[in-house]
């Protein structure tokens, strides 16, 4: 067995093992004072300036220094009553408190001892304050306090409870409580004895032979799955009560997105190995690469699911890998050459054509196969922030001596003026500079209804003949707006609602939205619709709703006021 090595005093600390006793009220309480601790490897240790402690009648607040947020923070109520109980705990800087043993001494039928514990989640000076079931005025509760620390960030959890009373007895034993599997964890015990609390245990544990006193102790160096029961003896018999618990502390693995862009993960806890959570966080342009116990990537690595061993906790670092793209190539009618694609993920040469094409000479890629794309030099930078194919465009190597021109017919336009373009080899087309009131460009046709061969806007054109490439127009259509509505509806009746705004059209359709209501269109043109609007008897007051169909499928949720 793992000895006890922590004993406390009511009003000094020191690294000894002698005692001290203090006289409060009636009794006169000892407690045993700490000692260094003399043992290694466990992450709890008791935080400073605890335990506290007072006795007073009427008693409902205790004074409290939590040291670091993430500390345990244990409460005991000590009440020479068995129909008085606490009903709730509360303090600033701690987070809910819960209760971990109540116990009734129905053997003496005179105490009720009570563990409460929180997690404190910030640093600094509070208040315990305790509530009760009944006034505690003529009685003088004793309160204590104490408080535990881990070497790194873990969760706190209630692991088991208990407590006994003996009565005419020299023996002194805390409730026998085993620990579970976790490997950090704090037994935490409070004695009432009516008697000295007397040399002599199993456990290392030892009390001076003083006066008659309280006793309070903790072993922070609880094994995994430990049976322990610290003991000690009352001169001259005496009866006692007592209640312990075990708490475990298990370590948390927090996960830092490390320069991600979105996502969020909760830490984990667990207290054997166990798989870690499935990563949530991204980045923009990058791939996720796993975790590492530093952000620079020079620690212990672990991939996304692996298994950590929860023998102590840190922090896991994503770690980012940029985002590689696939460039490939198209011989556009090549009549000799491959090529493979280009992999990479920032700005790179293409790779040098290979690509032969009979009677012609390459001139470039473009996105496009006909060259209405974007255009790339042989061996100019791609920024590889997406895939794409590449085509091949060709020059032809001889063409006739003669030119061929190519006319742009407005075909409708209301402004704009082109001249003619011509050449002898493979060219852009001109820009278009044509513009039609109520219409968008939207490329030549050589034919006037666009019945022919279509071309974009600055497309390759062979010029291997001369054409006359026709505007070609798309209707624009005017978004509705609606700008007010006018009119309420009485519950019962039919009233006329009026909607103002633009883009109506007389193949607007309405319906309502509401049960127990109509609407009706009566009237519309392209500024106004009016409505017939009738509400059934029994529908409720208040705002209804009816939607707005136009021609051009655009619907509007309009409100209207029933009264």
């Amino acid at each position: 067995m793992i000895p006890d090595h922590k004993k406390r005093g009511k009003t000094a600390r020191f690294a000894t093992t002698c005692f001290i006793s203090t006289v409060l009220i009636s009794s006169v309480l000892t407690f045993g004072l700490e000692t260094a601790a003399s043992a290694t490897g466990s992450t709890i240790s008791e935080a400073a300036t605890f335990p506290n402690f007072n006795e007073a009648p009427g008693l409902q607040t205790l004074a409290i220094n939590p040291q670091n947020a993430g500390d345990l923070v244990v409460f005991e109520s000590q009440i020479h009553s068995t129909s008085i109980i606490v009903t709730g705990v509360s303090a600033p800087g701690t987070g809910t408190w819960h209760l971990a043993e109540r116990f009734v001494d129905l053997l003496n039928n005179v105490i009720t001892e009570e563990i409460w514990w929180a997690v404190a989640t910030s640093a600094g000076s509070s208040t315990i304050s305790v509530s009760y079931s009944g006034s505690v005025a003529s009685i003088s509760p004793e309160l204590v306090a104490d408080s535990f620390t881990t070497a790194e960030p873990s969760t706190w959890s209630l692991v088991a409870n208990n407590g006994t009373s003996a009565m005419a007895t020299t023996a002194i034993t805390l409730p026998n409580l085993t620990s579970n599997s976790d490997a950090n964890q704090v037994y935490w015990g409070y004695v009432e004895s009516t008697q000295t609390a007397a040399s002599g245990n199993t456990l290392g544990f030892a009390y001076s032979p003083v006066n008659t006193g309280n006793l309070l102790v903790s072993n922070d160096l609880l094994g995994t799955n430990t049976s322990f029961a610290p003991t000690a003896t009352d001169s001259p018999t005496g009866n006692n009560t007592s209640s312990a618990v075990i708490f475990a502390a298990v370590p948390t693995v927090d996960f830092n997105g490390n320069g991600s862009t979105s996502g969020s993960m909760s830490p984990e806890n667990a207290n054997s190995s166990t798989a870690l959570t499935t990563n949530t966080f991204t980045k923009t342009g990058s791939t996720f690469d796993g975790w590492n116990t530093a952000a620079d990537g020079s620690g212990t690595t672990y991939a996304d699911d692996a298994v950590y061993p929860f023998t102590s906790a840190t922090t896991l670092y994503a770690q980012w890998a940029g985002v590689y793209y696939n460039v490939s190539f198209d011989g556009n009618g090549a009549t000799g050459g491959s090529m493979s694609p280009e992999n990479a993920n920032t700005s790179t040469a293409l790779t040098t054509n290979t690509f032969t094409k009979t009677g012609y000479t390459f001139s470039g890629w473009n996105t496009a196969a006909n060259g209405s794309g974007t255009s790339y030099a042989g061996g100019a930078n791609y920024p590889f922030t997406a895939a794409t194919i590449l085509y091949a465009q060709w020059t032809a190597t001889s063409y006739k001596a003669t030119s061929y021109k190519v006319t742009f017919a407005a075909n409708g336009a209301t402004r704009g003026k082109m001249s003619a373009e011509t050449h002898s080899a493979p060219a852009a087309l001109n820009n278009n500079v044509y513009t039609r009131t109520g219409y968008t460009f939207s490329g030549w046709n050589t034919t006037a209804k666009g019945s022919g061969t279509k071309y974009a806007n600055r497309a390759r054109y062979a010029f291997k003949a001369g054409v006359t490439l026709y505007a070609q127009w798309t209707v624009v259509v005017p978004v509705p707006h609606v700008s007010s509505v006018l009119g309420s509806v009485v519950v019962g009746e039919s009233r006329l609602v009026t909607i103002d705004g633009t883009g109506f059209s007389s193949r607007s359709h309405v319906t309502s939205n509401e049960p127990g209501s109509a609407v009706r269109l009566i009237y519309a043109s392209a500024t106004r619709l009016s409505l017939l609007v009738t509400v059934r008897v029994g529908s409720r007051l208040g705002k209804y709703t009816f939607t707005i169909t136009a021609a051009s499928r655009k619907t509007w949720t309009i409100n209207y006021v029933t009264t």
